[in-house]
């Protein structure tokens, strides 16, 4: 499982920036085990071990604690984070020294070997604030890195919800489906036996079996959603966390009601608390820092060579110098220009994600009222429909009944139950989306 640091977005604190300015002057090794650090930290390539048991039986909790730990959109993007504090390092690198060693003014007739009579060090030094800009831009990088791994995670755990509660819609469908397949087809053995003693007409007996094929059916397309559940959050979840014919545990009426919100107070979490507009705010940041770079790139580093001659016959002298491109010609202006427009395309996502941000707000809010509207209504109805159909068929297997009425109360009660679970999913989702919005978590 990803550490907190790739879950949490957060800005890259002092030490990162430090260990970016520092990095240069220590070999790699050394600075690892100076700094407490691995070269190559242990959990940026870390996979998740091998799974001892497939779960049978899992809660939300357990499915979404299973997808973080194993799912590979998460981890792919833990991976993101690590190449970000890569770069980060990196950019603050200084470039490297070269050496040289020549021979100069060497005979040919007669020839004179080549030994070494010069020594030297060239180095460029970097002025005009490009590696400063250079790692300011890095670190927004890293930030919107971070943000954007959190934004998987909390996408993640939305669709985790998601597939938990059509599952649990599924499940609940099917047993109803089953428990009025079975009692149905008690009615049907019963009218069938009230057939044969001459007690009803074989057209009644007809419409009860066409009835009993919708039953059948009801049940087949359950057990096919019931399917279709299973391997949409086996997907999320990873390749083998869960068993092939895994359950979930749950229930529809148990779900948590968020506290009272208007579409703007939820637009105004959004804008704190949601990771993927966060992660537009650190990619715009960087682009800016990437601006200021590429309009300082034209400011000439300077070059500098010491070198040491040693000559027979002659004394001992050294050679100091410096150098400095002069950008008459390159002045960088096609790349500050790419520069302007990835910071102006940078703005314009930022805007687009804060006007859907308010459209979700809005929609989010009613979709909650709606829902929870809907589900309080069917749960009144649900119980007048199941009597309804108890008198319905009291009354027909006592022969003061029509079937009509019978077989018409019985299709009612399918629809109502049916409609009344579907409404209590539909207000479950409802409630995850509010938190989705608001950037909260789902657990």
């Amino acid at each position: 499982m990803f550490p907190p640091q790739i879950c949490r977005p957060r800005r890259a604190v002092a030490s990162d920036i430090k260990l970016a300015r520092r990095w240069w002057c220590l070999p790699p090794l050394f600075g690892a085990v100076v700094l407490g650090l691995s070269p190559s930290p242990v959990w940026a390539t870390d996979v998740p071990g091998p799974i001892a048991a497939p779960a049978q039986t899992v809660t939300l909790p357990q499915m979404v604690a299973l997808a973080l730990a194993h799912n590979t959109d998460l981890r792919s993007s833990g991976q993101d984070v690590v190449s970000a504090r890569g770069a980060l390092v990196q950019a603050g690198v200084l470039p490297n020294p070269g050496l040289f060693v020549g021979t100069l003014t060497r005979g040919i007739s007669p020839l004179q070997g080549p030994v070494p009579s010069q020594f030297g060090l060239t180095w460029t030094l970097p002025i005009g604030g490009k590696r400063a800009a250079g790692m300011a831009a890095a670190d927004a990088t890293l930030s919107a890195s971070k943000a954007t791994s959190a934004a998987v995670r909390q996408q993640l755990q939305l669709n985790i919800a998601t597939g938990f509660v059509n599952l649990l819609l599924a499940q609940a469908l099917l047993s109803f489906a089953r428990s009025d397949q079975e009692a149905f087809g008690k009615t049907l053995n019963l009218n069938e036996l009230r057939y044969k003693d001459g007690k009803i007409a074989y057209g009644d007996v007809l419409k009860l079996r066409v009835q009993a094929l919708a039953t059948d059916d009801a049940v087949r397309q359950a057990q096919q959603n019931v399917v279709g559940g299973r391997a949409d959050l086996a997907q999320l979840a990873g390749e083998g966390a869960l068993a092939e014919d895994f359950a979930v545990a749950g229930s529809l009426e148990g779900t948590p009601k968020p506290p009272a919100v208007t579409p703007e107070s939820l637009f105004k979490a959004a804008l704190q608390k949601r990771n993927d507009y966060l992660a537009l705010a650190s990619q715009e940041e960087s682009a800016r820092h990437a601006l200021s770079q590429a309009r300082r790139q034209p400011i000439p580093d300077i070059g500098i060579l010491v070198d040491y001659n040693h000559s027979g016959g002659q004394p001992d002298s050294y050679d100091f110098s410096l150098s400095i491109p002069i950008p008459i010609f390159d002045r960088n202006n096609g790349n500050i220009q790419q520069a302007e427009a990835a910071l102006a395309k940078a703005g314009i996502a930022r805007e687009a994600l804060r006007n859907q941000l308010r459209d979700s707000a809005i929609k989010a809010v009613a979709e909650w009222n709606a829902s929870s509207a809907q589900a309080a209504a069917y749960g009144q109805g649900i119980e007048g429909a199941r009597e309804s159909l108890e008198i319905s068929r009291r009354l027909y297997e006592a022969g003061r009944g029509s079937l009509l009425d019978f077989v018409g109360a019985e299709i009612s009660f399918r629809q109502v139950a049916t409609a009344y679970r579907s409404a209590l999913a539909r207000n479950a989702l409802a409630s995850y989306s509010l938190r989705f919005v608001g950037g909260e978590e789902i657990e």
